[in-house]
């Protein structure tokens, strides 16, 4: 489902909407630049965060889910996707179905029989991406640029702990319940990256779009390396030296935390300014995750093939 997106609305459709929408700001406030001078009026509007620029036109960006619902754990479909927009219309006074996106986030908080940290140690690499698990517990995965800028990202969190934190409402009956959040972050050219030449607001319940970013979603978690068990009776299975190295990392893994065993080892390697090229870490830990996540002698583990299961089931039930 959709989270928070960011929508942009053109001044010569507003222009003469905009003394309605000042008054419905809630803690309306100016701002002026600091370079050119030009000033922006923002505010919310329930929920939504309104910024309304000198040259007229205007940011919009919220929730959907929590605009329509009051909760973003709450799973929209395509068909109340289409509802929360002709709120949003309907709130602001503004037509905003062929408003542009300029972000959006599109995942899913999947109820788990575990913790979401236990589900996020098994992830491992993505092809070309870096992986980034961060004190918060909260896992990334970004591409390989320059700059804070990312047009797209992956990301898995503890949704539950994430409300706690920040206050924000959890359904009734759930307050206590294992939430892992999965999320597809898209930023900046969407449009280019779905390959289209525009994408609006009433795309995002067009039939062939939903579809579309939701495979994208689905196939960007299969293509992420899990780290598995072994087999209790690997010893049998041990034709090799090869094996036998490969059953022993495998071994000492499982029991030393997974990836995020590696992780910690790679940071002790950093502040102990063990090589003088940095390459040389990326190089220690792409051969670490590698015979990790393909040893042979490995089963599917309990909590990866229930996460998969998710994704299965989210392929099949469609939109």
């Amino acid at each position: 489902m959709y989270d928070r997106i960011t929508l942009w609305v053109d001044a010569y459709r507003v222009e003469d909407k905009i003394p309605h929408l000042v008054d419905l700001l809630e803690n309306g406030k100016m701002q002026t630049g600091i370079k050119d001078h030009r000033k922006t009026i923002y505010g919310s509007i329930q929920g939504a965060d309104i910024s309304i620029y000198e040259s007229g036109s205007i940011r919009i960006g919220l929730s959907l889910p929590k605009f329509l619902y009051g909760d973003n754990i709450t799973p929209l479909t395509r068909y109340t996707t289409e509802e929360a927009i002709g709120k949003l219309s309907d709130t602001l006074g503004i037509d905003v179905a062929d408003a542009r996106v300029s972000s959006l986030e599109y995942g899913y908080s999947f109820l788990m029989q575990h913790k979401a940290t236990a589900y996020i140690e098994r992830m491992g690499e993505m092809p070309r991406r870096l992986r980034y698990l961060f004190c918060s517990g909260g896992l990334y995965y970004r591409h390989r640029t320059k700059g804070n800028k990312q047009p797209d990202e992956f990301v898995f969190y503890d949704k539950a702990t994430e409300a706690k934190i920040k206050k924000m409402p959890i359904p009734q009956g759930f307050e206590d319940a294992n939430f892992l959040r999965i999320e597809l972050k898209l930023n900046g050219s969407i449009a280019k990256q779905m390959g289209m030449a525009e994408v609006q607001a009433s795309t995002l319940y067009d039939r062939a779009f939903y579809n579309k970013i939701r495979c994208r979603f689905i196939n960007t978690y299969f293509s992420i390396s899990k780290l598995n068990k072994l087999n209790a009776n690997f010893m049998a299975e041990i034709k090799t030296p090869k094996d036998a190295v490969d059953g022993f990392l495998g071994l000492m893994l499982a029991k030393a935390g997974g990836m995020q065993e590696i992780d910690a080892y790679l940071e002790e390697l950093k502040a102990s300014q063990v090589f003088s090229e940095r390459i040389n870490y990326k190089r220690t830990r792409d051969a670490l995750y590698k015979a990790a996540s393909k040893a042979k002698l490995s089963s599917k583990d309990e909590l990866v093939a229930e996460l998969d299961d998710c994704f299965i089931n989210l392929k099949a039930n469609g939109g």
